[in-house]
């Protein structure tokens, strides 16, 4: 979806509206998964996850509308919604995404139009002038993500979670507002019982407002891929449901055992489709798809490969983590540790010599401990810290440890304080942890997000998320903390050795459609990327980042990235070990693309046209909360 929404008459064929304020002029292209809807009322352009046979019965839910409604219209559109919407009679302009950041849309003012659109690279082609902003390019840098409301140029912005922006006739923005999702302050009082099937009913509820006239769930093997397919086949309605499993050829790490193994279990249909490494046509035409997309995840290249039409759903089983917290034993003994954050001994005593096994430690080498149980006792000396703990361990926050990998640091500090809260605030361990959520729900969830909607537009089909639904979110913040965190004993990722696992309330949720070989299997990330890297990926990237090296105007050179990016080209294999390196340079070669494909060849065209004057910084959109 690409939209130039004028206050004047362009000249061109642009469909003019009239209100009791003035004349709109607007030009739109849609993409074929988009939707049109207009009314004497309304013009709406969507982009949303319901496939299209839907079309009729949102057009009569659209025509009942009478008044401008955002919570209306996040009901219509069942929670996963992109929206600009033209209110006709007053000539106002508005801009709509969903809480939960599913979908998502970029604008832009230029001398004489407001520019919005699916992608933000197509609205930053039509800026009279381009920067770069820093901080963003930065934030990608040091974390590979870019957080909620940011893009890489200046002045092109996305909409916010949860925001309804409000434009007037002259495209001025005259009022946000602002839907958030409501997480628990403190545990809910239902039974274990009460609560597994609460899980469920939510669960099944969540996936119940998705479903299409077909149904592909991407199969991964992890319980939360097989919680969806549980979920859909606990409805009667769902009439066709099938499953998809990648793995990548030669891996060690192949997770399709334990997706065929529930689908058969379940009597559903899994196929399993194979990546050859080595197979340049798994790449082919990298750098067209990327400049299609707003987060060009490497994952892309494993899981990209399939497609559907708008008639179809498919299901990605990524999670909140709300009812399947992150936490292991070290990690919940540092939440315990919550109410004692302010007594004398904990201050006096128990930080310093926390601090002094934290310098012995490391002097040791146990910060890059070869066991876990090393690892684990690094990380139990900062228990008496716990902001320091969260900050370090769970947000991943280290500015001398970017410092040490060679990247610039001088926008460090701003990148920490998007993730600043006051533990005085929080009452409990439950809260504490929802906070973390949410922290990193405008960071990691948001960014997954925007590359597996991404995939569904690039494959002109819909992709649904549905742990993101807001009622299920809710419900899933609330559940005791205790239960949420508690362990069994399991087997090991990809083997049948014994160990601890978790997601306890999930397993139990859903226990009755699960076979031993699922229930038990402790949770599990397949590492492939080195795999990617020692193939065509590699040969891609490694191209990309010497094509920009050679260039006068060289990405790389400009953001002081060259030192770092030689870590990479003086080597010619990688393992798994390697992935932090291997990711933030698929980033970097993936930047060097939108350099050389849009922000260079913008360069050259830019006039001496005087710039629009910008409202982004006087209106301060990255302060609204």
């Amino acid at each position: 979806m690409i939209a130039k929404i004028y206050s004047q008459n362009p000249g061109t064929s642009a469909q003019s509206i009239y209100g009791k304020d003035g004349y709109l002029f607007i030009d739109y292209q849609l993409d074929p998964v988009d939707y049109v809807f207009e009314n004497w009322r309304f013009l709406f352009l969507v982009d949303t996850n319901l496939t299209k046979e839907k079309t009729e019965a949102l057009e009569d839910k659209l025509d009942d509308l009478k008044t401008f409604d955002p919570e209306a219209l996040a009901d219509i559109f069942n929670g996963n919604y992109f929206i600009i919407a033209i209110e006709k009679n007053r000539s106002r302009i508005h801009l709509l995404r969903d809480a939960s950041g599913i979908k998502t849309g970029y604008f832009t003012k230029t001398q004489d139009a407001l520019i919005v659109g699916s992608v933000m690279h197509d609205v930053a082609k039509h800026r009279d002038e381009l920067e770069y902003n820093p901080e963003a390019i930065n934030q990608l840098l040091y974390s590979g993500y870019l957080l909620n409301g940011y893009t890489i140029y200046e002045e092109v912005e996305e909409v916010k979670m949860g925001h309804c922006l409000s434009f007037d006739s002259l495209l001025s923005l005259n009022q946000v507002r602002h839907a958030r999702i409501n997480l628990a302050q403190k545990d809910n009082t239902l039974s274990l019982s009460e609560n597994l099937r609460m899980l469920r009913e939510k669960t099944r509820d969540a996936h119940r407002r998705m479903l299409s006239p077909e149904n592909h769930v991407f199969l991964s093997g992890g319980l939360d891929s097989i919680a969806m397919l549980i979920a859909l086949d606990d409805l009667p309605e769902c009439k066709q449901l099938d499953s998809i499993s990648f793995r990548v050829k030669n891996t060690l790490h192949d997770e399709t055992r334990y997706a065929a193994s529930i689908a058969e279990h379940l009597g559903i249909a899994n196929e399993i489709r194979e990546v050859d490494p080595d197979d340049p046509d798994h790449v082919k035409d990298l750098e067209e798809k990327v400049l299609k997309m707003n987060n060009p995840y490497f994952g892309a290249w494993i899981f990209g490969h399939f497609k559907g039409t708008p008639e179809q759903m498919f299901y990605a089983g990524q999670d909140t983590r709300l009812h399947t917290p992150a936490l292991n034993e070290v990690d919940k003994w540092a939440f315990r540790f919550l109410k004692y954050q302010r007594a004398w001994w904990m201050r006096l005593l128990a930080r310093p010599l926390s601090r002094l096994a934290q310098r012995i430690m490391e002097k040791w080498g146990w910060d890059k401990g070869e066991t876990m149980l090393k690892r684990n006792l690094y990380k139990a000396a900062f228990i008496f810290d716990l902001e320091k703990y969260v900050r370090k361990f769970y947000l991943k926050l280290d500015k001398e440890k970017m410092r040490r990998k060679g990247l610039p640091v001088e926008y460090y500090d701003l990148f920490q304080k998007h993730f600043d809260f006051d533990l005085d605030k929080i009452p409990n361990k439950r809260a504490l942890y929802n906070k973390l959520v949410e922290l990193k729900w405008q960071e990691q969830y948001v960014y997954d997000m925007r590359y597996l909607q991404d995939l569904g537009r690039l494959n002109n089909t819909y992709v649904a998320m549905p742990f993101y639904d807001k009622e299920l979110a809710e419900f899933s913040s609330s559940i005791p903390f205790d239960l949420a965190t508690r362990p069994i004993y399991g087997r090991a990722r990809f083997g049948n050795k014994r160990r601890v696992i978790y997601k306890y309330v999930l397993r139990h949720a859903f226990k009755d459609k699960l076979n031993d070989l699922t229930f038990y299997r402790a949770k599990a990330v397949s590492q492939t990327l080195h795999q990617l890297f020692n193939g065509a990926l590699g040969q891609k990237v490694r191209a990309l980042l010497e094509r920009d090296l050679r260039h006068t105007d060289s990405f790389i050179e400009r953001f002081r990235l060259t030192g770092y990016v030689q870590q990479f080209l003086s080597r010619t294999s990688f393992d798994m070990n390697d992935e932090d390196l291997m990711a933030r340079v698929y980033y970097i070669a993936m930047l060097t693309v939108y350099h050389h494909r849009i922000f260079l060849p913008h360069k050259k065209r830019q006039t001496s046209v005087p710039r629009a004057k910008s409202f982004f910084h006087h209106t301060n959109l990255h302060q609204v909360r």
